[in-house]
């Protein structure tokens, strides 16, 4: 209860600290200073992020003689209370990395904290969902790997490992690595948002999130393979397929959504004159953004598959209809913010009208297959995961095929509908003389 109070307090005062930095400087009006210094802008805000961390650790250095009074109740020993506020200390750097991108598009401290203690909330049920669905596989014997970076959730960290590929790792060995890559990534998505487009630090981001979703596929596929075949499914080879390769696919689903964003009248880096560049990939335009997130989608989908087939526990049929369902959701999502940016002239409008049309329609197939479900007398997931064509689970594969075929086709049919309003869009602006086209420009600089 103590190590509590100290965490909710870390977790709020952190991006507190971090926005109040990053607000100051456009309220000066130094930030056209940083914008302009030979210097890359990644290490502007790694100092805001350093300056952060001083006051963050001395906050919890305070903090400690607090915490010895359940040293000498007994409660606890000194090597617990260090874990748990290592832990406390590696969210609130989390945090406050966080706050460095949302300040720079709210430039408001107020905003931020909001923005950032919604992130948290998601980000809680995120990481709780997968947590869940290892312990239900592993039959609830490990402490998920990644509870460490679950809020208020870490003290069970405290002490564990978890085995990869038979080897027990420190959980908060696994909680620095995330973290660090983490807090790497959210400082260069705060510096690309400062530049322009194609510049280092926007290439460095796209690379590192490459990066970052390869370790977490290694993760989640270690932990499959590390588990014994069919523990806690028994022979429903369905489900598995669903804990295992459905719930991962929430992170880069949720990724695909906000990179496809883009506006009628945004900036050059978030405004489509093109549907599909190749080499746009890394450079973070949204010309680039089907291809990164093919490659966001893939690594988790087959890290989790490969696993799942080298132990032999689950048919290979089900295997590839899950994968498959992967793309086909990945394809459906963005074809919906694709479809729907066009109506905005910011990005954050289509990826909001599209997150909300998205829990609209899952709420209603969800609570449709409930009542069905609770109806009949059932009340396992039978209707509730077969009518919902957003979750991979079904009463058979067959099924999960039709899901599949439904994903891609309404994904290809927005796809086509926005297509047809971008071009309507552009040539708008054309007509107008707001814009030149790309390649027209390039032959008259030719």
């Amino acid at each position: 209860m103590v190590t509590g109070f100290v965490h909710a307090g870390i977790l709020l005062i952190a991006p507190m600290i971090a926005a109040s930095g990053i607000v100051s400087e456009y309220e000066l009006r130094s930030i056209e200073l940083v914008q302009c210094a030979p210097t890359s802008t990644k290490y502007f805000f790694v100092g805001k992020f350093i300056a952060c961390l001083r006051q963050i650790m001395l906050l919890l250095f305070l903090a400690l003689p607090i915490a010895a009074v359940g040293v000498t109740l007994g409660g606890a020993s000194w090597p617990q209370i260090i874990e748990q506020f290592a832990y406390i200390a590696m969210q609130g750097c989390l945090a406050a990395a966080v706050a460095l991108p949302v300040a720079v598009s709210t430039k408001s401290i107020v905003r931020t904290v909001g923005g950032v203690i919604g992130f948290g909330f998601l980000f809680t049920i995120f990481m709780t969902g997968i947590g869940s669905s290892l312990m239900f596989l592993s039959g609830g014997m490990a402490v998920p790997p990644f509870a460490g970076l679950i809020p208020f959730a870490s003290a069970l960290a405290v002490g564990q490992s978890y085995p990869i590929f038979g080897v027990p790792v420190p959980l908060w060995l696994i909680t620095l690595l995330i973290t660090v890559m983490l807090i790497k990534i959210l400082v260069l998505g705060a510096g690309s948002a400062l530049t322009r487009v194609g510049s280092k630090e926007t290439v460095n981001l796209r690379i590192h999130g490459v990066v970052l979703m390869a370790l977490y596929a290694f993760v989640v596929g270690a932990s499959l393979y590390g588990m014994p075949p069919s523990m806690a499914v028994g022979s429903d080879h369905v489900r598995e397929v669903f804990f295992s390769v459905g719930l991962p696919m929430l992170l880069p689903l949720i990724v695909v959504m906000i990179i496809a964003g883009h506006g009628r009248l945004e900036e050059r880096k978030f405004f489509a004159d093109r549907f599909f560049e190749l080499r746009d990939t890394f450079r973070g335009r949204p010309s680039g953004a089907l291809s990164y997130s093919a490659l966001l989608v893939a690594l988790p989908a087959f890290g989790a598959a490969i696993p799942l087939l080298m132990r032999g526990s689950s048919q290979l049929s089900t295997v590839l209809l899950g994968v498959s369902w992967c793309f086909g959701m990945g394809l459906f999502l963005y074809g919906l913010v694709w479809w729907m940016s066009t109506f905005f002239d910011q990005a954050v409008g289509g990826r909001r009208m599209a997150f909300g049309a998205l829990i609209g329609m899952g709420a209603v197939l969800h609570f449709t297959g409930i009542s069905i479900d609770a109806s009949s007398g059932n009340y396992s997931m039978e209707m509730m995961g077969t009518l919902n064509i957003f979750l991979p689970y079904a009463t058979s594969d067959s099924v999960i095929l039709f899901k599949t075929v439904c994903l891609v086709g309404i994904g290809i049919a927005f796809v086509v509908m926005g297509e047809r309003r971008r071009h309507k869009n552009l040539q708008i602006l054309r007509d107008s003389g707001y814009l030149v086209d790309r390649d027209e420009l390039n032959q008259q600089t030719a």
